[in-house]
């Protein structure tokens, strides 16, 4: 019988089997080693084991007891070890003479089932999610459009692919997600978040869900003389319509998370993150930082210089 324990990883405190906390361990471990010469190792690390934090805070956050052995071994996989980045052109011609084995799983994917492993109520949205291999958030929030929005038969759906889908445990999203944007609201950040992740102007987004508010609101002060007689325009479209974007609004703030990391904000904008981008990140803001100090430390020196120059003209001129 495994044993559950507690540990505080990136400053979060994590339920995990003991068996899974030593493989975490263990590649931690591998990293120390394979960054040991790297500029900026222990804040590689410390971020490595923040990203491992974040995964594993989402998985219990949605509904798992504990961390196990196999999410571990996912997380992993989906972060990388650094000796695979090594060996990144023996992988791409290994893949490329197994095309008919991709193939085979390919279609192994796309067989439907409820995700046991990653389920709100049923997994069925993550399933289905799985099988377009898109962000199982989406799936979630349109299935919450339609079953509460005026369309009953949502519901219907839902209950019959809950009772007639085989179940399974199936691998983790690993992709393009869809959060709310802090760098880029105004109310919420709902539709900074769908644009950086449909790749749309934010304001198109926020014109679209505004223009029937707007018109609404107009028509309703007699605006250029419109009134109930308005054929153009019937007051059941503006209600309609206003109402329903009010509603996907409020779901999307509701059930998208806010992108506060910067892992978060990379996968917000569809970049990969593991071992290798967060190497990247790391030494990149390093760079930066050294550039900031070095441009402050120029600064400085002329403007010690001038200063200094401006001493020797003010004694010269008292003489």
């Amino acid at each position: 019988m495994k044993k559950i324990i507690n540990i505080t990883l990136g400053g979060r405190n994590i339920a995990i089997e003991d068996s899974a906390y030593e493989k975490l361990k263990t590649y931690t471990d591998s990293l120390w080693q394979y960054y040991k010469n790297e500029d900026g190792r222990d804040e590689i690390i410390a971020d490595i084991e923040g990203r491992f934090s974040e995964l594993m805070n989402d998985k219990l956050r949605k509904g798992a007891t504990h961390i196990s052995d196999v999410d571990v071994d996912e997380m992993i996989a989906a972060m990388g070890r650094p000796e695979d980045f090594d060996k990144e052109a023996a992988t791409e011609e290994n893949a490329s003479s197994n095309t008919e084995g991709a193939g085979f799983s390919q279609n192994e994917r796309r067989r439907l089932y409820r995700d046991e492993s990653n389920k709100v109520l049923g997994g069925v949205c993550s399933g289905i999610a799985n099988w377009l291999n898109i962000d199982p958030t989406v799936v979630r929030i349109l299935f919450a459009v339609i079953a509460f929005g005026g369309f009953g038969s949502g519901i219907l759906v839902y209950i019959l692919l809950w009772i007639f889908l085989p179940t399974k445990n199936l691998s983790a999203y690993i992709g393009k997600r869809m959060f709310r944007n802090p760098d880029d609201k105004v109310i919420g950040g709902v539709a900074g978040g769908m644009g950086a992740y449909f790749n749309i102007n934010p304001s198109t987004i926020r014109w679209i869900l505004a223009i029937p508010l707007i018109l609404s609101v107009l028509k309703g002060m007699h605006f250029f003389g419109w009134n109930d007689d308005f054929n153009i325009f019937p007051s059941l479209f503006f209600g309609g319509v206003t109402g329903t974007f009010i509603f996907v609004y409020i779901v999307l703030w509701i059930v998208l998370p806010e992108a506060n990391s910067p892992y978060e904000k990379m996968e917000m904008y569809g970049k990969t993150v593991d071992v290798n981008s967060i190497k990247e990140n790391v030494q990149g803001s390093m760079n930066d930082m050294k550039g900031r100090i070095q441009n402050w430390s120029e600064e400085v020196k002329d403007s010690a210089q001038n200063i200094s120059k401006k001493s020797t003209i003010l004694c010269r001129n008292t003489r």
